[in-house]
């Protein structure tokens, strides 16, 4: 029966028990009787597979074409985890997370916070364009409604509900302002129940959306130190690290609420060093998370700039931020003897043999190439990622020149001399550009 094959996959993955032989044969019972199964056996076997880790694409094919037969007999919670199941095992299929949308978006009041936290998880995970739909419809239900009331329903979401939501607000590229300043003004009393993960992700997303707020900010600087580096791991660090970036570039530009400028983080503690320690740990996990290599498209506008008279260096970790830069040009304007650049295993020094093209590009200052492949930009779109905008805002804050070369841009550009044309007029046009203000003395060593 449906019920007893629903109900065997939920039990076994439940209990954590690998039986790779039964799950096999259960998916192949499963999509033969799938158009009989009830809504919650879907979602339920869909689950089992999901978290027992069990590889059937057969299965997962079979419910996504049910799903979207029949959308609406789903539950909130039946399709949060149908949603889950598909993002954990799976490449959804095409349409699918519209159809999710849909149906979600009708229904935005009969989600729970847990419900609304998840899928909306599930949804930027996928990097589905329609999570920003998606996200609007959750904001207008919990703060559409004023401020005591919306006050009122964040309380009721747990820490992990709360960070993944924001998160899943700022990895879909939906600034959600209103939610956001709700949340900065509900949580910060409530960030001592937040694990690592939590206080990462809702760190980082407030930075990459620039909405930082002091109440909420101090308090996860706060509940950061109660945990070491290697607990928050190095994703979660690296996220800290431009949290910390954030607080030192960002927050002076900052205005909470309009006219009233953010202060001056405070000193560090007398005593123990813990605050530099962590904020230095979580800088170096930066420094770490290097690429695997340059790409062929780095390497062809690599070879572009060396024909044009330009010596630069690929792959340069700049002072400081610690971000891996594709191609660098000229000195690091926030380097200094105690916190140099940093020079990876990647790192390439290219010399040009002849003299620069131009009189613009033998005058360019300091200057960063970044090659904006696909994996940049959303799906589909030419919208840039958060943490990809992040990373030039804050280089440009730090002294930098910043061209932001698309993939699309370049690949229009068959020739040479097509190519030696397009970067001569572009890396001109920023030489004749006064160079981006550097802040006095940044350090990656002080987190409050």
């Amino acid at each position: 029966k449906t019920q007893e094959l629903a109900n065997t996959a939920w039990a076994f993955a439940t209990a954590g028990v690998e039986a790779p032989a039964l799950f096999d044969a259960l998916a192949a019972e499963a999509v033969q009787q799938l158009d009989l199964f009830r809504e919650q056996e879907v979602a339920n076997t869909v689950w089992a597979y999901a978290t027992a880790c069990v590889a059937a694409p057969d299965l997962f094919s079979a419910v996504q074409r049910e799903f979207c037969r029949r959308p609406d007999a789903f539950n909130t919670q039946e399709l949060t985890m149908v949603a889950w199941a598909i993002v954990k095992r799976v490449t959804p299929a095409e349409g699918v997370f519209a159809t999710i949308c849909k149906s979600a978006c009708t229904r935005a009041h009969e989600f729970s916070p847990q419900g609304m936290a998840n899928l909306a998880w599930a949804f930027a995970s996928a990097g589905e364009p329609s999570a920003k739909e998606l996200i609007a419809a959750f904001e207008q239900q919990l703060v559409g409604k004023g401020v005591a009331r919306a006050d009122a329903v964040l309380s009721t979401f747990k820490a992990q509900e709360v960070a993944n939501l924001i998160w899943a607000c700022a990895t879909s590229g939906a600034h959600a302002r209103t939610l956001f300043e709700a949340v900065a003004r509900v949580m910060p009393p409530r960030v001592v129940d937040f694990e690592p993960q939590d206080v990462a992700n809702t760190a980082w997303a407030y930075t990459v959306t620039e909405q930082i707020r002091p109440a909420l900010a101090t308090a996860l600087a706060a509940k950061a130190l109660d945990f070491s580096a290697e607990v928050f791991g190095q994703e979660a660090c690296c996220q800290m690290h431009q949290f910390n970036m954030a607080l030192q570039l960002d927050c002076p530009l900052l205005a909470d609420p309009p006219g009233v400028r953010l202060p001056t983080p405070p000193p560090l503690p007398a005593g123990p060093r813990l605050p530099a320690v962590f904020a230095q740990e979580c800088y170096w996990e930066m420094v770490k998370q290097r690429p695997d290599g340059s790409s062929q498209l780095h390497r062809d506008v690599s070879e572009t700039v060396r024909r044009l008279g330009v010596t630069h260096t690929n792959e340069l970790c700049v002072a400081v931020a610690g971000y891996h830069c594709d191609i660098a040009i000229g000195p690091d304007p926030a380097s200094t003897r105690e916190t140099p650049s940093v020079h990876t295993p990647d790192s390439e020094v290219i010399t040009a043999e002849l003299a620069p093209r131009s009189a613009a590009l033998a005058a360019l200052g300091s200057t960063i190439i970044e090659v904006n492949g696909p994996w940049h930009y959303y799906g589909g779109t030419r919208t840039a990622k958060p943490a990809s905008v992040t990373k030039v805002r804050h280089l440009r804050r730090l002294g930098w020149h910043v061209l932001e070369l698309p993939w699309w841009e370049w690949e229009t550009l068959k020739t040479f001399r097509d190519k030696e044309a397009y970067l001569l007029a572009a890396l001109g046009r920023l030489a004749a550009t006064a160079p981006p203000a550097a802040p006095s003395a940044p350090t990656p060593v002080v987190l409050l």
